[in-house]
């Protein structure tokens, strides 16, 4: 029997080598799962650096995403208000979960639209907490700001409707 004709039911027919093996990978992988979500290109590009061969990591991995152990849709939810409370913006979340091998439609389904105003108010907690309640005054501070935002993954106009709206009304009153 081949190591990449695993499944459930052929499992008690494999030879005890491999089965062996494929508990392996099954309780790596149940390891690494157990401390927190991952992605499944992420979970095979560590398994695979552990040395396990690919053919038993996507069996095993095909059968932790049937039983739900792995689900692409709750990593990118939970990465998302991790990133979120980190301060992240809309362009830098989405470019991470590329990287990590997400699918585009998976992210756009669950990441916040553009024009959502909790990026707002997430520009304006972030500036009172980095610069206090007083809104830039000048040019240089303006462009320190939109710095500072858009290496953090916020649009320009995300940037100005947060920073003129609410902080210029924080200071009028």
């Amino acid at each position: 029997m081949m190591i990449d004709e695993f499944n459930n039911d052929s499992l008690e027919d494999a030879a005890p080598d491999e089965t062996a093996l494929y508990k392996s990978v099954q309780t790596a992988a149940l390891r690494l799962l157990a401390r927190r979500e991952y992605s499944s290109q992420e979970l095979t590009r560590k398994l695979a650096a552990r040395g396990h061969p690919i053919a038993v990591i996507k069996s095993v991995l095909a059968e932790l995403t049937q039983s739900d152990w792995l689900n692409n849709t709750r990593f990118v939810t939970q990465r998302i208000q991790q990133r979120i409370g980190q301060g992240w913006g809309p362009l830098r979340i989405r470019q991470e979960l590329l990287t990590l091998g997400i699918e585009k439609a998976t992210i756009d389904v669950a990441l916040p639209n553009m024009d959502d105003p909790c990026w707002i108010e997430i520009i304006q907690q972030l500036y009172r907490k980095r610069y206090g309640i007083n809104p830039p005054t000048d040019a240089r501070q303006w462009a320190k700001c939109m710095r500072f935002f858009m290496q953090r993954g916020f649009t320009a106009g995300v940037i100005q409707c947060g920073l003129r709206n609410g902080l210029i009304d924080d200071a009028d009153n």
